[in-house]
């Protein structure tokens, strides 16, 4: 039977496959803008280690570039669950963000970032597996891009994902089918 992928369900299926995962999703607050706009640049730091600017102006660089996305998002996808990725065990803790779109049939993953301490601990993936396992018995495709050089595609290969695309710097991957349609 087909279930509602939202916030609720992922937190009920992460803690019944994953109790040993420390994670609650909860919707992302306006309060929250900062941590996420400081979660992004992080995703830039290699970049901007690259250029000569002050760091005043690669922190102004990285929170317009954030607010662009943000809009970006919102605007083409106002349904999507925009989430935070908190601790169960201290909730007020934010961890990382997490955002998807459930759209016919495909949950499209939009965004997954942990902070930097966090990552490569397991979180990211029990998370993804838990909406794969969500959309597997709905029925769907997962998709997403990444990156072609983000270390997290290999990730993605071993849970199943499959380059489908180049998109400039980008590829589309998908669970199942692979055809562009």
């Amino acid at each position: 039977m087909p279930v509602a992928i939202n916030c609720d369900s992922v937190n009920r299926a992460l803690e019944q496959a994953r109790p040993d995962v420390d994670v609650l999703l909860r919707p992302s607050l306006d309060a929250d803008i900062d941590f996420c706009a400081m979660l992004y640049a992080t995703t830039r730091a290699a970049e901007m280690a690259m250029v000569p600017w002050s760091d005043a102006d690669k922190a102004k660089f990285c929170r317009q570039q954030f607010q662009a996305q943000r809009d970006h998002y919102r605007s083409y996808f106002p349904a999507a669950e925009y989430l935070l990725i908190t601790s169960r065990a201290t909730p007020n803790e934010r961890m990382g963000r997490l955002y998807f779109d459930v759209c016919d049939d495909d949950l499209s993953l939009m965004e997954i970032t942990l902070l930097p301490s966090l990552r490569g601990q397991g979180i990211g993936t029990a998370i993804v597996r838990t909406l794969l396992s969500q959309a597997q018995a709905s029925g769907m495709r997962m998709t997403l891009h990444v990156e072609t050089t983000n270390p997290a595609k290999r990730l993605y290969e071993r849970l199943g994902f499959r380059d489908v695309q180049e998109q400039g710097f980008y590829m589309l991957m998908r669970t199942g089918d692979t055809s562009t349609a």
